[in-house]
C-alpha cells in the first residue's frame, strides 16, 4: 500500500500520512481531523487502496465514507445500507414539507364555477376545469378544488342562515354517535355542510 501511496504523494505528505493512520489505529485520534483533506490528495486507485485498509484495521465503512465522499454519499450509502439489510426506509416527519397555500376564489372565477355547474352538473368536473381555463389561463384548478368549492360554498341548497336549536340538539347527538366524522355528519343536517358543521361544533364547544 504504501510504495502505491508513494507514487502519489510528496514525502511530506507522505509522513504526514504515515503518522496520521498509526495515530488512528492507535486511537490517539479521530480520522475526521485530516482524512477529508488527505483523501483529495490520493487518486481513485490510491484512495480504494487506502480505505480498504482503513477498514481492515476497525474503522466504520459508513464513518470512513463520510470523510471521502461528502455527506451526500454517506447518506446514499446508508440508505442503501438499509434497503439491502431489508429496513425500511427513514422517512421525513410529517410536517417538514412546506405545502403550498391554495389559492383563494375570486367573485368572477367563483361566478363562473357556478353558470358551468349549471349547464354540465356535478358529475363531470373535468370538463369544468377545463372550460375555467378557458375562459381564464389564471383559473388553473382541480376537479377536486372545484367539486369542494361548490360543495362547501356555492351549491344553493347550502343552508347559510343562522343555526336553530334543533339543528344544535341534532348536531351533538350525531357527534356522540358518529365520532365526529363531518362528512358523515353533515349528510343527517339537511342544508349544512361538514365545514359548517365542525365549525359550529367548535363554537358550541367554547361557549360551554
Amino acid at each position: 500500500m504504501v510504495s502505491s501511496l508513494s507514487a502519489t504523494l510528496s514525502p511530506e505528505c507522505l509522513i504526514k500520512f504515515t503518522s496520521s493512520v498509526s495515530s488512528v489505529i492507535s486511537g490517539k485520534c479521530g480520522p475526521e481531523r485530516w482524512l477529508s483533506d488527505l483523501c483529495v490528495l490520493l487518486t481513485e486507485p490510491s484512495r480504494k487502496e487506502f480505505c480498504t485498509f482503513m477498514i481492515e484495521h476497525g474503522v466504520s465503512p459508513l464513518y470512513l465514507q463520510a470523510h471521502t465522499q461528502g455527506k451526500q454519499a454517506a447518506s446514499t450509502s446508508k440508505t442503501e445500507t438499509r434497503v439491502k439489510s431489508g429496513l425500511p426506509k427513514e422517512r421525513r416527519p410529517r410536517g417538514i414539507c412546506k405545502r403550498s397555500k391554495a389559492r383563494t376564489w375570486d367573485s368572477a372565477e367563483s361566478d363562473h364555477l357556478y353558470t358551468l355547474v349549471s349547464r354540465h352538473g356535478t358529475k363531470q368536473w373535468q370538463v369544468i376545469v377545463n372550460k375555467l381555463l378557458q375562459k381564464n389561463s389564471n383559473w388553473k384548478r382541480t376537479a377536486s378544488s372545484c367539486s369542494q368549492h361548490w360543495h362547501r360554498v356555492r351549491d344553493p341548497s347550502i343552508n347559510k342562515g343562522p343555526w336553530e336549536a334543533k339543528e344544535d340538539k341534532k348536531l351533538v347527538q350525531l357527534h356522540k354517535k358518529l365520532n365526529g366524522s363531518w362528512s358523515k355528519i353533515a349528510r343527517h343536517i339537511v342544508g349544512r355542510t361538514d365545514t359548517q358543521c365542525k365549525r359550529r361544533w367548535d363554537k358550541l364547544m367554547s361557549e360551554k
